[in-house]
């Protein structure tokens, strides 16, 4: 028989099992623990308190119940002692990655369940604030990969242990240590309660979404790679722990793809692109110094976010007098952002990134030579980065289809440059309004491509600003009149 002749066989007995269905059942009702009597988030939004909160509990919930499921499933042939009948039928090996597969789909079945009981209830209650592709990419990012990755810690611990009680222990230790406060600043080694802090009405929930997904993409490709190996102590021919490695290390194709798996996930572990390095401590004096002043006569920059990648690219040029040899310039600059060129006068100049990340800012070095009216040519871009001191807070610097934050340099970078005439245009989708800080909006260009170009003028070279489907209301009391921004999501509720 072909291993899929198995995995029908393994699918068709577990389904036609009780136990199964009790799962079933239970899992289901994981979420229920957050819409009533424990609530791990308190933020007053309708989607936190509808959706995340729920999805937490049944996150938790179903990682534990899948995991003493499938211990219950491969201590099935021990305890019935039917292990030599089922060696001699087909391999054991094959028919532990049988049942795995089967109990995975065991869990689509029991997701799709959950997501169509919860969905009126839900609609029901968050009214307009309902969002139909948060509800369920919340369940798929959360709570599927989580009863996945409940089960892989339970199938490496039993099928390297071959005991239900050891492998019941280092479980109950696995969940233990995700809750300890060695990981709580740790997003991504937090598999059983991911760190999400709020889910928002209005302005999208992309980036807590996308550190969701980074995190259960890690779990999966590590302990995948994990699990290969233990597969390499699948017990064979009632031998041992060690007769029965040494007979299926043979197999050089399981640690080799397993090695391949440790390593990519290691990979992503410490290429994660949402944090920087960045220490606790600021020296803001280091990081202002942008070394000696020049004389700048204009500053002219195009930013154009790409909300398809959550990146923007920026070019930005500088007329400028520089009447010694040459001088040492240091750019800031977002830690997520790069050079991809600089140019005076059309020519190509070398530039080096420092390695001074402090908050969420580095440097770029670079020298600029002797000249007057020299054009000073910078492009640069990326995905900003937030400051990795405080990996809790989910805030920050953001480019997403739903909404555009970019603060600190982030929008353009500094050369320190004070009293003169900084302009900047911004493009963005026609939907969206800009707000900044400063009020220094000079005009708003209509593209008829559907996106604007918002023009800004400052009188350095930083601007902070806020972009989504903003809605307006003007206020007045007295002598004094107000606008006061907010999502067009709170229409309804604010008229």
């Amino acid at each position: 028989m072909s291993f899929f002749s198995y995995l029908r066989v393994e699918i068709s007995r577990i389904f036609k099992s009780k136990i199964t269905w009790l799962l079933i059942v239970l899992t289901m009702a994981t979420p229920l623990v957050g819409l009533t009597i424990f609530k791990p988030n308190d933020v007053e939004t309708a989607a936190t308190q509808m959706i995340l909160n729920p999805v937490l509990t049944g996150t938790i919930g179903g990682a534990i119940l899948f995991a003493l499921f499938t211990l219950f499933e491969l201590n099935r042939v021990n305890k019935y002692r039917v292990s030599m009948l089922t060696d001699a039928i087909a391999s054991p090996m094959v028919l532990h990655i049988a049942k795995i597969s089967a109990i995975f789909t065991v869990s689509i079945v029991t997701i799709f369940f959950t997501i169509l009981t919860y969905l009126p209830y839900t609609f029901t209650n968050m009214e307009c604030f309902f969002n139909g592709e948060l509800y369920i990419y919340a369940y798929l990012i959360y709570m599927l990969p989580s009863m996945w990755i409940g089960s892989l810690f339970a199938a490496i611990f039993y099928q390297i242990s071959n005991r239900l009680d050891i492998s019941f222990l280092f479980l109950a230790a696995s969940i233990l240590f995700s809750f300890s406060d060695f990981l709580t600043e740790d997003f991504i080694l937090r598999w059983i309660n991911p760190n999400i802090p709020v889910f928002s009405d209005g302005f999208g929930n992309y980036r807590v979404l996308l550190t969701g997904l980074y995190n259960r993409l890690f779990w999966i490709i590590f302990l995948g790679g994990v699990w290969v190996i233990s597969l390499l102590f699948t017990r064979k021919y009632e031998e041992g722990i060690w007769g029965s490695l040494q007979h299926n290390i043979k197999k050089y194709h399981l640690p080799i793809l397993a090695i391949g798996l440790i390593i990519l996930s290691i990979n992503i572990y410490f290429k994660q692109p949402f944090y920087n390095n960045a220490p606790p401590e600021v020296d803001w004096d280091t990081i202002r110094d942008t070394g000696f002043e020049l004389n700048f006569k204009s500053v002219t920059a195009e930013v154009t976010p790409n909300f398809s990648k959550n990146t923007m690219y920026g070019k930005i040029r500088y007329i400028v007098d520089n009447h010694i040899p040459s001088v040492e310039k240091r750019m800031i600059i977002n830690s997520g952002y790069e050079l991809y060129s600089i140019t005076v006068n059309g020519e190509d100049i070398e530039y080096t990134e420092l390695p001074d990340e402090q908050f969420t800012l580095k440097h770029f070095q670079f020298n600029i030579p002797s000249g007057t009216d020299m054009a000073l040519e910078i492009e640069y871009g990326g995905y900003p980065k937030n400051w990795g001191a405080y990996k809790t807070s989910l805030g920050g610097n953001e480019i997403s289809p739903k909404n555009v934050q970019l603060r600190s340099y982030s929008l353009i970078p500094s050369l320190g440059i004070y009293g003169r005439t900084v302009d900047v245009s911004v493009v963005l989708p026609d939907t969206f309004t800009l707000l900044s800080l400063n009020d220094n909006i000079q005009d708003i260009v209509d593209n008829n491509n559907g996106t604007k170009t918002w023009m800004l003028r400052n009188s350095y070279d930083s601007l902070d600003i806020y972009a989504s489907d903003y809605a307006c209301k003007g206020i007045a009391a007295d002598k004094m009149t107000a606008e006061f921004y907010f999502h067009e999501n709170f229409t309804e509720l604010l008229e």
